[in-house]
């Protein structure tokens, strides 16, 4: 492997956009082809996040965000509703929600890479979160609290360090990278 490459955008097409951003992207990696010199990219993976501009207010946010889907209005609901308190410091808001990796490149580390990238670049010391749930090729392989769990400890090495366990929402409040995390992204 030669380097991982994340491609991303920012959707805009209305002032909702503005309020809430929409970002997806794809997660690459580089193989050399045979014995040549060439490479070939990969797509092996995607992210899905939600940022909140906490510039708006609050209510408007979580009044845009149930027009998105159920979950991104769960996650308004329970920062800009019932906890302002833990955005506070922030000027937006990340809801991460989905990563996804295919399988046979699980493992290896390449999906806490990519999001630590992505978190570097849009979200450094805002508040980041999600909600630590199996991914649909897992839901049949494990019951839902073991699932919770496995998937906890994954977004735990992102420095996803505060959960509510009732409405099932992992966090942290001004996010920076691991060091662990930082030191594998500079081997890579």
């Amino acid at each position: 492997m030669k380097d991982l490459e994340l491609e991303f955008t920012a959707q805009y097409s209305d002032s909702n956009n503005l309020m809430i951003t929409p970002f997806s992207g794809s997660i690459k990696i580089y193989l050399e082809q045979d014995d040549l010199e060439e490479y070939k990219s990969l797509e092996i993976g995607h992210i899905k996040a939600y940022r909140f501009d906490l510039s708006y207010n609050y209510l408007d946010l979580t009044l845009a965000a149930d027009h998105i889907t159920q979950d991104v209005y769960y996650f308004a609901n329970f920062f800009l509703q019932e906890n302002p308190h833990l955005i506070e410091f922030s000027f937006y808001l990340f809801y991460l929600d989905r990563a996804f990796i295919q399988p046979e490149y699980r493992g290896k580390d390449y999906g806490l890479k990519a999001l630590s990238i992505f978190l570097k670049l849009f979200a450094a010391g805002e508040t980041v979160g999600c909600f630590p749930s199996p991914i649909e090729d897992l839901k049949d392989k494990y019951t839902d609290n073991r699932g919770k769990l496995i998937m906890k400890k994954y977004w735990s090495k992102l420095g996803l360090n505060k959960y509510e366990s009732e409405q099932n929402i992992l966090w942290t409040e001004q996010w920076n990278s691991p060091n662990w995390l930082e030191e594998q992204i500079s081997k890579s």
